[in-house]
């Protein structure tokens, strides 16, 4: 564990701005929404800059899984999935398993 810690220093200080830029995003976005006046033009265009840090942020967390995924064995792979659907479980009805 330590050994990984220190293998994904790099990626998740890259990490860090990232998500805050997410963040503001997110919260641009409420603000512009929730406002009295909607203005359309400005709602999709703080939607946009969402799309933008979401992405950024997304692939920055893809490296940072792959960095750990080629430190792993099979087992602790297994047991890394098992942890994280346990952590984040899905949240978005889209995300669900078709039955």
């Amino acid at each position: 564990r330590r050994e990984l810690w220190k293998l994904t220093l790099e990626e998740r200080q890259t990490m860090q701005p990232l998500r805050a830029n997410l963040r503001a995003a997110r919260e641009d976005t409420l603000k512009v929404l929730t406002s009295e006046a909607f203005d359309r033009r400005s709602y999709e265009e703080a939607q946009a800059r969402l799309m933008v840090a979401d992405v950024k942020a997304r692939e920055a967390i893809y490296r940072l899984y792959g960095e750990i995924a080629a430190n792993l064995t099979a087992a602790e792979k297994r047991g890394f999935t098992e942890w994280r659907d346990k952590v984040r479980p899905r949240r978005n009805v889209l995300d669900e398993p078709q039955k």
